[in-house]
C-alpha cells in the first residue's frame, strides 16, 4: 500500500478521477469498509471535470457536436463477486444462417448485456473487484485493457472504475491478477478527520457528532482492530 498515491479527503477524487479518465487508464480505488469510496464514486457522475473529460473523448471518437450543457453521466454499479463471467459475455442464443431452401444450419450468437449497449459514455463502476473470482477478474482485464467484453466495445469517453477494500482489514480478499492490476492508476482512500469535519459542518450535521469526531479524530471514524477477535469488529 505504500507505492499508492493518496486521497485524504471525498473532495479531491472527482479530479482524480477526470485526470485518470484523460489518461485514458482505469482507476483503482483501495480503501477500508464504510468510508464512503462507493458513495463518492456515484456522486461522480455529476462532476463537470470528468463530464467535459468523457463528453469529449465521445466527441472526438464519434465525430457528433455536443449540446451546450453536457448530460450527467450514469453511473452503472457492478458488485463484482455477485458476479460471473457469463454476466458480462452475455447468453448463448442459436441463430439461421442458411440460405432459403438450404438445410437448416445454426450459429452460436452471444446476446451483450444492457450495460454494454450504452451508446453514449458512462461511468463504469467496478466495485469489492479483489474479492471476484479469478475467472471473472479476466474479464474485468478485457474491459480495463480493451475497453470492451468479448467482441462489444464500450462506448468512447466511457469511465472505468474499480474499487475494493484493504488487505489489512480481512475482508476475504483474493489477489488481483499482476497484469490487471498493472494496468490500473492506484489510489489508497483515506478520509481524515478534518475533511469530514467541514463535510459535516456544511451539511450540518449535529453539533454534538461533530464534537464526538473532533475529540477523537480518525479514530473517531474507523477504529477497525484486525486483531481483534471480537465478532463485533
Amino acid at each position: 500500500s505504500e507505492r499508492f498515491r493518496r486521497i485524504t479527503g471525498h473532495d479531491r477524487l472527482p479530479s482524480v478521477l477526470a485526470l485518470a479518465a484523460a489518461s485514458r487508464r482505469a482507476l483503482f480505488l483501495h480503501g477500508a469498509a464504510g468510508v464512503g469510496k462507493s458513495a463518492v464514486i456515484l456522486a461522480s457522475g455529476r462532476e463537470e471535470a470528468l463530464k467535459s473529460v468523457a463528453w469529449g473523448q465521445w466527441r472526438e471518437a464519434t465525430e457528433k457536436p455536443l449540446p451546450d450543457a453536457l448530460a450527467d453521466l450514469e453511473v452503472i454499479h457492478l458488485t463484482i463477486p455477485q458476479m460471473e463471467a457469463e454476466d458480462f459475455t452475455g447468453v448463448p442464443w442459436h441463430r439461421r444462417v442458411s440460405a432459403e431452401g438450404a438445410p437448416e444450419d445454426r450459429a452460436t450468437s452471444w446476446a451483450p448485456v444492457d450495460f454494454l449497449r450504452r451508446p453514449w459514455p458512462v461511468v463504469l463502476f467496478l466495485d469489492e473487484v479483489n474479492a471476484a473470482e479469478l475467472r471473472v477478474q479476466k474479464v474485468l482485464l478485457q474491459i480495463v485493457q480493451e475497453r470492451k467484453v468479448f467482441n462489444v466495445s464500450l462506448a468512447p469517453g466511457t469511465v472505468v472504475v474499480l474499487a475494493g477494500n484493504r488487505a489489512q482489514d480481512r475482508a476475504a480478499l483474493k489477489t488481483v491478477p499482476f497484469p490487471l492490476g498493472n494496468r490500473c492508476a492506484h489510489y489508497a482512500f483515506e478520509p481524515t478527520a478534518e475533511a469530514w469535519l467541514a463535510w459535516a459542518e456544511g451539511e450540518g450535521l449535529p453539533e454534538g457528532i461533530r464534537a464526538y469526531v473532533a475529540q477523537h479524530r480518525e479514530g473517531g471514524l474507523f477504529a477497525y482492530d484486525p486483531d481483534d477477535p471480537s465478532l463485533a469488529q
